[in-house]
């Protein structure tokens, strides 16, 4: 095949061959590929810059998410393949920046357990069950529940929202063994662990 003409399109630029057959390619991918009019390629080519293209778009594509925001890696999958990307090549491009620690893993589970805790909304135990939706390896789960299962900002932030629920439930309820209970479950469902739940009712008199 020949090029007969070569046509730029906003980011892009359309290559045509003398066999009616064409290409678009990014701009970015052209420029790399230096191709010319009248360059002849085979079918072989043609199908690596395919390929290149591809890769190119899905390393955009992953890179503006996480432009966004840190993603763990199942997520960020996830997110790109629901574009219609092969995922092989998904693969390819993840493991390309997982190794220069663009996605780390460790340090999304740290930080997004760190930003839960603070927001004092959420439980270990929820943490836990939303990082492993988020494709997080068991063993990184153990170390983020370990560093945090005994930690005071967790205690504080039940016993704050504990109070809080106390005052609505007193306003409905006056049997303690009924408050306590309600309590604790309200608490549970946060993802505080039961361990954590009983110490600071405890606290407060239940």
């Amino acid at each position: 095949m020949v090029v007969v003409s070569i046509t730029k399109k906003g980011n892009n630029v359309l290559v045509l061959f003398d066999d009616d057959s064409n290409i678009l390619l990014n701009y970015n991918v052209f420029i790399d590929s230096m191709l010319r009019r009248n360059d002849e390629v085979d079918q072989n080519f043609i199908e690596k810059l395919s390929t290149k293209n591809e890769l190119y778009k899905i390393k955009h594509s992953a890179l503006n998410f996480l432009g966004r925001r840190s993603h763990s890696k199942r997520e960020l999958y996830q997110k790109i393949t629901k574009k219609g990307f092969d995922k092989i090549l998904c693969n390819k491009v993840l493991d390309e920046l997982n190794e220069i620690n663009l996605i780390n893993d460790i340090e999304f589970a740290e930080k997004y357990a760190e930003e839960k805790i603070k927001r004092g909304k959420s439980g270990i135990n929820k943490i836990k069950s939303e990082l492993i939706k988020k494709g997080i390896n068991k063993n990184i789960i153990e170390k983020i529940e370990l560093k945090h299962k005994t930690s005071d900002e967790i205690l504080d932030n039940i016993f704050s929202i504990a109070s809080r629920k106390l005052e609505l439930l007193k306003k409905k309820e006056t049997d303690k063994r009924n408050l306590k209970i309600k309590l604790y479950t309200h608490l549970l469902g946060k993802g505080f662990t039961s361990e954590q739940v009983s110490e600071v009712l405890n606290k407060i008199g239940l």
